[in-house]
């Protein structure tokens, strides 16, 4: 619950920080948004092509969900500041004679990235956008999970990093609702932080990477 409060007030520092220079024209939208997320583990101690002895991870399909705040600079650009509940890990596949034994890391972060978004200036009700920003993550979730046939194990990764950082980009679409507006993207979630701790002495280099499919609605 600390990081969840930690998260909040994070957002609410933002969003008085970025409401001050606000006049009545560049008023701030809020908005709910929410989606999958297919996330695997990327880096040197993971990725076949660097280590042809390295396990080649399949992705986790998990649920990312949340909230936005978006605060217009100018009329195509603008600062978005988001948090979310969002799923991360991997798992693996290995066949043990007869039997497929199931592995699962199972992350879950409370997650705040911080977006610059420009708008696309077209005409009309549909309106296409980039953005770009960094995110900071704390962990609310962290197990292992084995599964073999009908039976299954958990246990939870006391040694997995508290936090994460990275880098989110992408690009979605707005739909104009005279008023409101639907939105609808795609997003890459690079994080940078070795998630795990060093072994003997060496920290593997091991970090989350996530694409994410979200529709939100903005009021």
């Amino acid at each position: 619950m600390r990081y969840l409060r930690k998260g909040c007030t994070l957002l609410i520092l933002m969003v008085i920080i970025f409401s001050c220079p606000l006049g009545a024209q560049n008023q701030a939208r809020f908005g709910v948004k929410g989606g999958l997320n297919f996330a695997n583990f990327t880096g040197a101690d993971v990725d076949p092509g660097v280590n042809e002895n390295n396990v080649d991870f399949e992705s986790r399909t998990g649920f990312v969900i949340g909230g936005w705040v978006e605060f217009p600079v100018s009329e195509i650009f603008s600062v978005q500041p988001e948090l979310y509940y969002s799923m991360k890990g991997a798992t693996d596949k290995e066949k043990e004679g007869d039997q497929t034994i199931k592995i699962s890391f199972l992350f879950n972060y409370l997650e705040l990235p911080v977006l610059f978004k420009i708008k696309i200036p077209v005409e009309g009700t549909v309106h296409p956008n980039l953005f770009l920003g960094p995110f900071f993550a704390f962990k609310m979730k962290g197990d292992f999970k084995i599964e073999v046939e009908d039976q299954s194990l958990t246990t939870k990764l006391e040694d997995l990093k508290s936090t994460d950082y990275g880098l989110v980009f992408g690009g979605g679409i707005d739909f104009d609702l005279g008023g409101r507006r639907l939105n609808i993207e795609a997003r890459y979630n690079m994080g940078f932080a070795k998630i795990f701790p060093a072994e003997d002495g060496e920290t593997p280099d091991i970090k989350n990477k996530v694409i994410s499919l979200m529709v939100g609605y903005g009021f």
